[in-house]
């Protein structure tokens, strides 16, 4: 399943879903099919699973608007798509890896995940509580410090604020405002 979003002229935020009953993984969703089949979207969401569509000009046709500027979300197994040459080796930086931010080449089986928050204090953990899951899968992730940057520390919300600040830069030329 493929989703575009876009707000609508009276403030309503509108979704547009390309579902595809084909649930094998060597195909693209039909959407793609169409050259201009962003248009009219301010994000899209990929939640589609199309592990082995492998063709670097199939990728290409799914990445050519995040490249121009539109923003993406991936969920689920939308992470580990579009798996390019070296896709399963440790640094095979895949350009669907590149955008997704992390090199993720599958997942585990479907159990439950007991999240456990150590900084209680954090602004951004302040008020949660452990809680365990529902049968869900744990994604096999190599880092190898390229893609994308651990939080850690005492100090997450300030590096938080400086990897927010790299990305406004580089997206859009400048430094954030402050609010």
């Amino acid at each position: 399943m493929h989703t575009g979003c876009a707000r609508a002229p009276d403030g309503n935020i509108v979704f547009t879903v390309a579902y595809d009953d084909d649930t094998t993984t060597r195909h693209m969703n039909p959407i793609y099919e169409k050259e201009d089949w962003y248009k009219g979207f301010d994000v899209v969401i990929h939640d589609e699973c199309t592990a082995d569509v492998n063709k670097d000009e199939q990728v290409a046709t799914v990445l050519k608007p995040h490249k121009d500027g539109l923003p993406g979300i991936v969920l689920h197994c939308g992470m580990h798509c579009y798996r390019t040459a070296d896709w399963n080796k440790k640094g095979g930086v895949t350009p669907w890896f590149e955008f997704t931010g992390l090199q993720t080449t599958g997942h585990g089986a479907q159990l439950p995940i007991a999240l456990h928050f150590v900084d209680t204090a954090s602004p951004i953990t302040k008020g949660m509580e452990d809680w365990t899951t529902i049968n869900e899968e744990l994604y096999n992730n190599f880092n190898d410090g390229k893609l994308f940057t651990t939080l850690k520390g005492d100090h997450i919300v300030e590096e938080f604020q400086v990897i927010l600040d790299e990305y406004v830069e580089k997206r859009y030329g400048r430094q954030p405002v402050e609010v």
